[in-house]
């Protein structure tokens, strides 16, 4: 899997985002394409090699400005949604709310993009730019109330030197800030990753079953017939597949789970290492079998004895019905029970996601 990082950077023309991203990555970023509008107006992705094998996207929204709040919201607010519903490569793994330290004010539309922004479980950065000066880190301490009030954490609220300064008396300021805007990434990208991949993982499951659930109803259907409906060793037969496809389903269902668990830690472990200069920290996580598996080794079977020979001996056979009423009948009979076999196995799976949350939580 190629390694790719997403930043999601907003802020005002002059908030200086491009000299942050020049300083985050270490070096001036070349681009290998034109900016790509991903929306209509406004946010624009930026292509960048970074070196073989590993990219960055970087999506600016270009021309931030007053007087579209509503627009721009909703802009935002659905590029990242986008994001969240796909793989954990794409991701945005970083998401930075850019302010001039020079002016050092939140206008209004900021803050019903910030507060929109958090409410829906967003973890973004404040990053103040140009915080050489001991006035603008005054000036910014008198503003940091109303963020916190937008539920934004202090600590998350960072000031940034993006670049060296000399000054005319002879001093000079050294560039700041990148060690803690990149942990605090670090922290953000692991909170998404605990949050999403469980949500991820029943996912796959539920659709394991609804493909289980299909297919044995599809199974019922052509096998239930007007010459076969007092068979009961053909209802043995179709109630062995039945629960031979809802146990193969099983099978996929644990399967699954190890392998979306381990790929999105291994992930998270390549980035860390590469983009977020932490690869001692994130290698420190116990990846080992034991550990990585011991959850979902075994997920308890709980397929329902409805799909049995009871379905069939539990159908009142009323004479006078035409036989192609009876055959209605039992279909209906095993769709009811191939339902409740594939209700007990969505609870199991939703059980299944908190587990999962825990253990990674702990990780």
């Amino acid at each position: 899997m190629e390694l790719i990082t997403n930043i999601l950077i907003i802020g005002k023309s002059g908030a200086g985002k491009s000299s942050l991203l020049n300083y985050l990555f270490g070096r001036q970023l070349e681009k290998t394409g034109t900016g790509k509008p991903v929306t209509e107006e406004g946010i624009f992705c930026h292509n960048y090699e970074i070196e073989d094998g590993f990219k960055a996207n970087i999506y600016d929204t270009f021309g931030l400005e007053p007087g579209k709040t509503e627009q721009w919201r909703t802009m935002i607010r659905e590029e990242i949604a986008a994001h969240d519903a796909s793989a954990i490569q794409d991701w945005f793994h970083m998401i930075i709310y850019c302010f001039n330290a020079n002016v050092a004010r939140i206008e209004g539309f900021e803050v019903d993009i910030l507060k929109s922004l958090v409410e829906e479980g967003n973890h973004v950065l404040i990053v103040f730019t140009h915080c050489d000066l001991p006035e603008t880190r005054e000036n910014i301490e008198k503003i940091k109330p109303r963020f916190v009030s937008l539920g934004i954490a202090e600590d998350n609220i960072i000031c940034v030197c993006n670049e060296e300064k000399h000054r005319l008396d002879g001093t000079v300021t050294l560039r700041f800030g990148r060690e803690e805007i990149l942990m605090k990434a670090k922290e953000a990208f692991f909170e998404k990753l605990v949050r999403r991949i469980p949500v991820q993982a029943t996912k796959t499951a539920n659709e394991y079953i609804d493909t289980a659930v299909s297919q044995c109803n599809e199974l019922a259907k052509k096998e239930i017939k007007i010459y076969n409906i007092h068979n009961n060793k053909h209802y043995q037969k179709i109630n062995d597949e039945c629960n031979a496809i809802f146990t193969g389903a099983e099978e996929k269902i644990r399967e699954s789970y190890i392998q979306i668990v381990q790929e999105a830690m291994d992930y998270y472990v390549q980035l860390c290492g590469k983009f977020l200069d932490y690869q001692t920290e994130a290698t420190a996580f116990d990846l080992e079998e034991d550990h990585r598996l011991h959850y979902v080794k075994k997920m308890t079977s709980k397929l329902s004895d409805g799909i049995a020979i009871a379905v069939f001996v539990s159908i009142p056979l009323v004479q006078f019905l035409v036989p192609s009423a009876l055959v209605s009948m039992h279909r209906k009979a095993y769709m009811e029970a191939i339902a409740e076999t594939a209700e007990s196995m969505r609870e199991q799976v939703r059980q299944k996601e908190d587990e999962i949350r825990r253990i990674l939580a702990r990780m």
